[in-house]
């Protein structure tokens, strides 16, 4: 047989053996093979790791269940009865711990509910204080002005308007006779007494006073009474209607005194009076002069 026979020979068997492929498409089938075989066998490895994994936790667990499980170990198990009334139990223990919760939060609800009456009585009671003390205010204010006629009213608004005049006469008092003073009297708003600093402050009725020192009071009172009315209308001019006798000299000289630092200050004063004292210290004079058969003049002397 010749070298080409066995070649073509063999050849034929090779072709036979790759299945009509050739050498080449043999190769890559079989290494494609070899891959697909190499990633199964790591998959394979994966999964037997994971196997071995999960059986050690597997074991794990199987010992810690065998500890805990000797301890019970000998007791009966429960049974599906005694069970069904525990799992009964429990409800109703569930139950009463629920109403017991809503009670307690009722109760709750009472202590604030108590807390805000509380507060509200404490804020009311203050409010009450302040209405009751108001109430008293515009009680004596009541008790002060609230005739109907409006006497009361009349009264209280004149014992105002005296206290300030008793002020204004007390401060002349103090020239004119500087050991008495001017008080309302206690009990009765428009009644004036007259006060002593030589008798330990002792408060006597005006009625007390000798002619001179009334005078004198009523001098005061007069000034201040000018003074009170000049606020509102300018007052120049006083005129004071006799009184000078009931004076003895010392007490003259000093009311003359307390006229003249009036006029100073630029009142025009007016005396009437038939003292010849003041004759002397007055230098211009309106004299009214009596005439025959029952007639009189008027001459002017300055």
């Amino acid at each position: 047989m010749s070298l080409r026979t066995k070649a073509d020979a063999l050849k034929a068997q090779l072709s036979e053996l790759l299945g009509g492929q050739t050498l080449v498409e043999d190769r890559q089938q079989h290494e494609a093979k070899v891959l697909t075989a190499e990633k199964a066998l790591r998959e394979s490895e994966t999964k037997l790791n994971t196997l071995q994994t999960q059986i050690a936790a597997t074991k794990a667990k199987l010992e810690q269940l065998e500890v805990r499980r000797v301890p019970f170990e000998g007791q009966s198990v429960l049974s599906l009865e005694a069970l069904s009334e525990l799992e009964t139990k429990t409800k109703r223990l569930n139950d009463d711990f629920a109403t017991k919760r809503t009670e307690v939060g009722s109760l709750e609800q009472q202590v604030k509910n108590d807390d805000d009456a509380r507060k509200r009585r404490e804020a009311g009671g203050a409010e009450l204080q302040a209405a009751e003390v108001e109430s008293l205010r515009w009680g004596r204010l009541k008790e002060l002005i609230g005739s109907a006629d409006g006497a009361k009213f009349s009264r209280f608004a004149q014992s105002l308007t005296l206290r300030q005049l008793i002020g204004l006469a007390n401060e002349h008092l103090k020239v004119l006779a500087e050991r008495y003073r001017l008080m309302a009297a206690e009990g009765d708003e428009l009644d004036l007494r007259i006060v002593d600093l030589y008798q330990a402050n002792v408060d006597r009725p005006m009625e007390s006073l000798s002619g001179g020192e009334s005078f004198l009071a009523s001098l005061a009172l007069a000034l201040g009474l000018s003074e009170l009315a000049s606020r509102h209308h300018p007052i120049d001019s006083l005129f004071i209607d006799e009184g000078f006798g009931t004076l003895d000299s010392e007490t003259l000289e000093v009311a003359l005194s307390a006229l003249e630092n009036l006029r100073a200050g630029g009142k025009t004063i007016g005396l009437i009076s038939h003292v010849d004292l003041l004759k002397e210290r007055l230098t211009t004079q309106v004299r009214v002069v009596r005439g025959a058969g029952g007639t009189s003049r008027i001459e002017v002397v300055a």
